[in-house]
């Protein structure tokens, strides 16, 4: 989901990745992402937290991380994905710079 989607509500997020609304539940209750709302019906989920959500339920699913593991794992992965994309732009600017100087 590297595009923009329309922000879900539950009912939507829980159809589109065939989940039960207790695992969407436990994951916010968990810390994967947050909801500004109290009241579950209300809660929107922008392309960001569909995306956090997609891969925890792939690591919960297929892994069997327990739910209250899951967002440490997800952001240790994201984390992990931040410094490799970081490492690859400090590569690309290095080979600029020794090209430029020869």
């Amino acid at each position: 989901m590297t595009e923009k989607s329309p922000p879900l509500g539950i009912e939507e997020l829980c159809a589109e990745l065939h989940i039960e609304h207790e695992i969407c539940i436990e994951l916010v209750e968990h810390g994967l992402v947050r909801v500004e709302h109290r009241d579950v019906r209300r809660w929107l989920f922008d392309s960001h937290a569909q995306a956090r959500i997609g891969r925890a339920v792939r690591l919960h699913r297929e892994l069997e991380i327990r739910a209250a593991d899951v967002p440490m794992v997800v952001e240790l992965l994201e984390e992990r994905d931040s410094l490799r994309a970081e490492i690859e732009s400090l590569r690309q600017r290095l080979a600029r710079f020794v090209e430029g100087g020869r």
